[in-house]
């Protein structure tokens, strides 16, 4: 088997918050002298990476001078699809002292029960008084995973979306956007078709993508296809349909109530504080 390597290299880094420049790519630049420092607050801190690839992982390094608790960083997880998450299994915990960025901090290194993924994340514990933590870098051991194919031939007949069956898949995950961009269904189905009859209530263009999931990959989303969905239903709130609307408290005159039923997203209506 080929030697496991720092995969979080290659990916992208979020955050549940940040403190000055101390943003979430800081853990995963290759730089122990840099570091990813959490807003101050007693909630649960999050770090996730989103790896290139589909990946198997058999190791997570975690430098870090924040804390001493040995299970502080026991919660990790890991997804395929970034929307089901499985949680890891630490097979072992090795603390190694460190330097971090000229102080003293530690090299916490967790063998794992393999998994495939293609994000990994970790969630402190809450605590009982508002702290910080900083992560110097979190490091992604395993290798790529084999690439799963992407959906094709995505066509409708009537309402119903069908697509070429990509082999070794499992199930598809499927995204629906509305004209502005906005994702308004994610759906699952384990058949290469899905029918949107009774589905997609407000009248609208509405576009679709099909990505294909196996036991260890996901593909990448399909070609887009776009088709006017609604009915004849349309949203009777809005003015032009003859709505009306009255707030309860003061508002801004600049961003009044009528706002909220005017059809326009960019608009809003404002309470004043």
């Amino acid at each position: 088997a080929a030697e496991p390597v720092n995969l979080a290299l290659e990916g992208a880094a979020t955050s549940s918050g940040a403190t000055g420049g101390n943003g979430p790519e800081n853990a995963i630049d290759g730089d122990k002298g840099t570091r990813w420092y959490s807003k101050s607050s007693t909630a649960s801190k999050v770090l996730q990476v989103d790896l290139a690839k589909n990946a198997n992982i058999t190791q997570i390094v975690i430098h870090e001078n924040s804390v001493a608790t040995p299970d502080y960083f026991d919660n990790m997880e890991y997804s395929l699809d970034g929307v089901t998450w499985m949680p890891a299994e630490i097979v072992s915990y090795t603390p190694k002292s460190a330097t971090l960025g000229g102080k003293a901090g530690r090299e916490r290194v967790y063998t794992l029960t393999p998994f495939a993924a293609r994000s990994v994340r970790v969630t402190t514990p809450e605590t009982s008084t508002a702290s910080s933590i900083g992560i110097y870098e979190f490091e992604v051991l395993g290798e790529y995973a084999a690439e799963i194919a992407v959906p094709t031939g995505l066509a409708f007949e009537g309402d119903v979306l069908k697509w070429d069956a990509v082999g070794g898949a499992e199930k598809y995950i499927i995204t629906v956007k509305n004209s502005a961009g906005e994702t308004a269904h994610t759906l699952e189905t384990a058949e290469n078709s899905y029918d949107f009859s009774g589905v997609l209530a407000i009248a609208d263009t509405y576009s679709f993508t099909v990505k294909a999931v196996s036991a260890n990959a996901v593909s990448a989303d399909s070609e887009a296809i776009s088709k006017e969905f609604g009915g004849g239903y349309v949203n009777l709130a809005q003015t032009a349909n003859g709505g009306a609307i009255a707030a309860n408290a003061p508002v801004y005159s600049s961003s009044p109530a009528a706002n909220a039923i005017d059809g326009d997203r960019e608009t809003a209506m404002m309470f004043k504080s």
